[in-house]
């Protein structure tokens, strides 16, 4: 699954641990500074020629990076946010925990969300995804 795969990435490059400050699908109230990882949509899957008709090769999901921290960190979230990116852009022919990615690419650079109820500041990203069948 993209989350977790992406997610595991992330904590083995150094961006923080999966459950604490990496989390999949969710971003809790706690802690404050956090990234939270989310499937957002993508596009059609790629076909090929095969035996069977409608039978995908590869998927094209959209990935969303939400990093938050408290309302005085704006510049926190946004280098957190910026060492995703680097991690992230152009990532091409790797296998995340056993899952070969084709590419990733940003959609944009990362870029304020707004503020959540709690007055802490979001930073937003968007990758599209190209991966082998998983």
């Amino acid at each position: 699954m993209i989350l977790s795969e992406i997610g595991a990435y992330l904590a083995a490059n150094g961006i923080g641990t999966v459950g604490t400050d990496i989390f999949l699908g969710i971003l809790p109230d706690v802690p404050d500074s956090c990234c939270g990882l989310f499937e957002a949509g993508g596009m059609a899957p790629y076909r090929a020629f095969r035996s069977a008709p409608g039978q995908p090769v590869a998927e094209r999901p959209r990935l969303q990076v939400i990093c938050r921290d408290n309302e005085f960190d704006y510049s926190d979230a946004r280098t957190k946010a910026g060492s995703i990116n680097a991690l992230l852009e152009g990532l091409g022919d790797v296998t995340l925990s056993g899952c070969r990615y084709l590419w990733i690419g940003a959609v944009a650079p990362p870029s304020l969300m707004g503020r959540d109820d709690s007055g802490r500041v979001q930073i937003v990203q968007n990758f599209d995804v190209v991966k082998e069948l998983s």
